[in-house]
């Protein structure tokens, strides 16, 4: 019998499976103890978390379509922001008829507005961004002319009564001009030009000129106002002081009233509303008591009757009484004319005084 001998190495190697073999099989058992048997729902298929892959290269948007930054005007013309777009155009109006300068202002949502008739702006746009034009409102556009319609796009629209062009470039690095007329006789002519990293979004106009003339006729209406309003106060004043005068002079013309001087004497017939209440004289003066209530507007004038004639007599009414001038011996009091004349008769029948009623 032959015997056969096996190298030390072989013998490791072999050992060393022997083993792997044996963990292997172990790690089985525990996961197929671990997970649920395999169903229809759930099939048997282990799901791989995927770890995102850290970015190696950044990426940087396209010189050409950058988002450009807006800028100020370019005209040359001093730029103010100002928070209340009128009032800085007053201002600027204020400053040109002192100065002759006029001025770009930059108003409220950063409308660029620039004096009209006294520039030519140069208005920067972008690709891909839209430039507004508005112009005055009122006015209606006649014609619009763009120098380049080939790489410049043009839209009119309206605002309100705000007439509005909306201007795009298709490329940077263009120059042309536009010109816009309506139908208030204006011409506006402004020049464009485009660039890749700024442009001014939205631009409008203010005339200066129209300004003044419309502050003007309002400042004229206001002192025309003005001086009507201290007139009249200076005729309502005069016409105060006269009456004021007036009534001095009849509270001292009727002189003091003696109590026992005074005629009683007198009867009053007619059916009218404002029919006396009492009648009654002193040497210079007939006092008419009024009803409750009588103002002067609806108070009737008063006539002295004598021989079939009337005579309308001098009388005031203070406090509700007329007052008149005289002792007339027949009075006649009228409102209204015509058929709808409403008369009450006062007529002076005997002298009597209150101090005597009782004694006769």
């Amino acid at each position: 019998m032959k015997k056969h001998f096996t190298p030390l190495n072989t013998l490791i190697t072999l050992a060393a499976l022997t083993l792997a073999g044996g963990a292997f099989a172990q790690s089985t058992d525990a996961a197929s103890a671990a997970k649920p048997p395999a169903t229809a729902q759930n099939p048997a298929v282990e799901a791989i978390t995927l770890q995102p892959t850290p970015a190696k290269q950044q990426v940087t948007a396209s010189p050409d379509v950058l988002a450009p930054s807006p800028m100020l005007p370019t005209a040359k013309a001093q730029v103010k922001k100002l928070s209340a777009a009128e009032a800085a155009k007053l201002a600027a109006v204020q400053r040109w008829e002192q100065t002759g300068v006029t001025e770009a202002l930059v108003g409220a949502g950063g409308v660029v507005e620039y004096p009209y008739g006294y520039s030519r702006p140069t208005i920067t746009c972008a690709p891909l961004h839209v430039c507004s034009i508005a112009l005055q409102a009122g006015e209606a556009v006649t014609s619009v002319s763009i120098g380049d319609t080939v790489r410049w796009l043009l839209q009119t629209a309206t605002a309100g009564s705000k007439p509005v062009m909306m201007v795009k470039p298709t490329q940077a690095g263009l120059s042309t001009n536009l010109v816009v007329t309506t139908d208030k006789g204006r011409i506006y002519y402004m020049h464009l030009v485009s660039s890749k990293s700024e442009y001014v979004p939205m631009v409008s106009w203010y005339d200066p000129s129209a300004m003044t003339r419309d502050l003007s006729a309002q400042a004229q209406a206001s002192a025309r106002q003005q001086a009507e309003l201290e007139a009249s106060m200076a005729a309502t004043k005069m016409a105060a002081e006269q009456a004021k005068a007036q009534r001095i002079v009849a509270d001292q013309s009727v002189g003091k009233l003696d109590p026992t001087t005074l005629d009683f004497g007198y009867t009053c017939n007619g059916e009218a509303a404002f029919k006396p209440t009492r009648v009654f004289a002193n040497d210079t003066h007939t006092f008419i008591q009024m009803p409750p209530g009588t103002s002067s507007s609806d108070a009737p004038a008063v006539f002295n009757v004598s021989n079939n004639e009337t005579e309308l007599l001098n009388s005031r009414l203070v406090n509700g009484y007329y007052i008149v001038d005289g002792k007339p011996a027949k009075l006649s009091l009228v409102l209204g004319v015509g058929d709808k004349a409403q008369t009450v008769q006062c007529q002076k029948s005997q002298p009597d005084s209150l101090f005597r009623w009782g004694g006769q």
